[in-house]
């Protein structure tokens, strides 16, 4: 299957990172301890090449491992021009750390996007399907992600560079909380890269933990219309307040599904029509049109 042009953009990016954050790194440590070096050298080189890897494999476990780690290099950037700037570093390694930067900033972008997201996500499918991904919801976005990132994040990175230098208490503390947090973190953002609307030969399966317990198929004969919701619209939402255009799915009688009502409880419902979101609802119904389903697909361009 061929890539996507932003999960090349990603592949570059990520690619020239060890030229220009590398470098910049390295200024950075310069005047640190030899434990401190080894220890920045090692968490560096190794999300570098983790990324890498994940990056040439298309895969839902790719994805995850792709937007836990790149987030960081931004970070990693601004610190590292923090730490030089106080140590007087020459213009030259100044430009170094600001394309750094871009660069990271660049590799975020292209690791965050809706394209991306399909095209990995589709890399495990099988036969003649297409998967598309949903966006995350808002309330993931606005408080859990970001809080549950910083900690794992930070304690797997601040925690070990804390011991290289000799600072034992918080070290430990920080290195423990990361451990100790990144197995359900792990779970956690792999959970929000396996939420998925895929295109069968059937028909439309859901695939939500967030909003249903097990996946739902809708049948292709039963499709009325797939297009984007109206405002007034009485479809049953489950889109879970995600951000952006939310696509409508009727039916033209109702199909049983199980609307998660707790963490491991659900509910029988019958619905006709459902709302979703999805990352790139325009591929979306041009592939509900390629499939001929009926589609608004003119409301949507």
């Amino acid at each position: 299957m061929r890539a996507q042009p932003v999960v090349w953009i990603l592949r570059a990016a990520w690619l020239t990172l060890p030229f220009t954050l590398g470098d910049a790194l390295g200024h950075a440590v310069d005047h640190r301890s030899a434990a401190v070096a080894a220890v920045t050298a090692a968490l560096a080189w190794s999300s570098w090449a983790a990324v890498l890897v994940a990056s040439m494999v298309l895969h839902p476990v790719a994805l995850t491992m792709v937007r836990m780690i790149v987030p960081a290099a931004p970070v990693a950037a601004v610190i590292a021009a923090v730490a030089a700037d106080g140590d007087a570093a020459t213009s030259a390694t100044s430009a170094t750390s600001v394309v750094g930067l871009v660069t990271a900033l660049v590799a975020v972008v292209a690791a965050l996007s809706g394209a991306l997201s399909d095209d990995f996500v589709n890399g495990a499918s099988y036969g003649d399907e297409r998967r598309f991904a949903l966006r995350t919801p808002a309330s993931f976005l606005l408080g859990p992600v970001p809080i549950f990132w910083i900690a794992t994040a930070g304690g797997l990175t601040t925690g070990p560079l804390l011991l290289a230098a000799r600072q034992w208490i918080p070290g430990a503390a920080l290195t423990l909380l990361g451990v100790g947090l990144a197995r359900p973190a792990a779970l956690a953002f792999h959970g929000l890269s396996r939420r998925w609307l895929v295109f069968v030969p059937a028909g439309i399966t859901l695939i939500d933990h967030l909003g249903i317990v097990d996946p739902v198929l809708l049948p292709a004969k039963k499709v009325v219309r797939l297009g984007p919701a109206f405002a007034d619209s009485t479809a049953t939402d489950l889109t879970q307040n995600a951000m952006g255009l939310a696509l409508e799915i009727s039916l033209d009688s109702p199909v049983e599904i199980t609307r998660r009502t707790a963490r491991s409880e659900g509910e029988i419902q019958l619905l006709q029509s459902v709302l979703i979101s999805p990352c790139r609802p325009g591929a979306v119904v041009t592939e509900a049109t390629r499939r001929k389903l009926r589609t608004d697909a003119a409301a949507v361009r």
